[in-house]
């Protein structure tokens, strides 16, 4: 019987791993359920709102408005956050997917972007995590894996 939720001492685990995490470190995540993933990834961005950093979701399992409902289910101040310019939650169909194909540099880009707009705010750097099932829903996984290659590559 397999499990639907984190034990207390695995969610203790990932959260200090997640504090350890520095500027440019790449992860990946496996979840089980919404629940788990909302948990880890909420909490991560929480750790760089708390370090006076920005925040970007780009959502893919769930429509952004969803997301962001979660989030404030969570204790984010979500509309407060977006009109300060300090959490941008975007759909992973017009950041990771344009025209039914994958852009490499356009992801990099918007990330690049993204972070610099972090910046010109006078805040510290950015928190970033992005779901990637659109990628299996669109049959890219191919792309998807050039993709996180190129993203070990060109971290800074």
């Amino acid at each position: 019987m397999s499990k639907k939720h984190f034990t207390r001492d695995e969610m203790i685990s990932y959260l200090s791993h997640l504090e350890k995490l520095g500027a440019s470190d790449h992860g990946i995540f496996f979840y089980r359920t919404p629940e788990e993933k909302r948990r880890v990834l909420f909490n991560f961005l929480k750790i760089g709102l708390d370090r006076d950093e920005g925040a970007v979701y780009v959502a893919g399992d769930e429509a952004p408005r969803m997301i962001r409902k979660a989030m404030l289910n969570f204790g984010l101040d979500v509309k407060g956050l977006e009109r300060e310019g300090r959490l941008k939650v975007v759909n992973c169909d017009g950041w990771y997917i344009v025209d039914k194909g994958v852009g490499i540099a356009n992801i990099m880009a918007l990330w690049k972007r993204a972070y610099e707009e972090a910046l010109e705010r006078g805040l510290k750097g950015l928190h970033a995590c992005g779901e990637v099932g659109c990628f299996f829903r669109h049959n890219l996984v191919e792309e998807l894996v050039r993709y996180e290659k190129a993203l070990g590559r060109r971290l800074k």
